[in-house]
């Protein structure tokens, strides 16, 4: 993990390094901010085989080890949204609410989790997303979902708010 100030267009910044403990646990694909000195971290795929069918959302503070926060069963989830799998590509958590918002490149979905990990909603995406990578809530409670390029064009989608 890097932390580091932006600079002005072409100038070289310095940066800082920090070792989060899972590079032998997992690979880390989406973060999210908890409060100013906590990130969640989510696992796209585990490396303990006794952790592979289960998704891992870890909780870091720098100079710390992340510290396992939620796990949930990756079949609870992929069901749920009825899709085969379920993967984390990015995270958001709603800082009015605690919510969680999670989402899947592998299958385009996305699941809400209440604070204490319940699973609120999940649903499937559609074939519009090709990989669906990135998820942020907007300040006016829509989510706006990206995804890569891929072999096609970059998407950048927006779901309005759902009452």
């Amino acid at each position: 993990m890097r932390r580091f100030r932006e600079g002005a267009d072409g100038a070289s910044v310095t940066s800082e390094t920090f070792d989060t403990g899972l590079a032998d646990t997992c690979e880390i694909e989406g973060l999210a901010y908890l409060s100013a000195q906590r990130l969640i971290l989510a696992c796209k795929r585990n490396l303990a085989r006794n952790m592979r069918n289960t998704i891992a959302l870890y909780e870091w503070r720098p100079g710390q080890t992340a510290q396992l926060w939620r796990t949930i069963p990756e079949a609870d989830l992929a069901a749920r949204a009825g899709v085969e799998h379920f993967r984390p590509s990015s995270l958001d958590i709603d800082p009015a609410t605690g919510r969680l918002l999670l989402l899947s490149a592998f299958d385009a979905a996305l699941v809400e989790l209440s604070p204490e990990g319940e699973l609120l909603s999940a649903r499937a995406l559609g074939s519009g997303h090709i990989q669906a990578e990135g998820i942020a809530l907007l300040a006016d409670g829509a989510v706006a979902v990206a995804d890569e390029a891929g072999d096609a064009r970059a998407l950048l989608s927006r779901y309005p708010q759902v009452p």
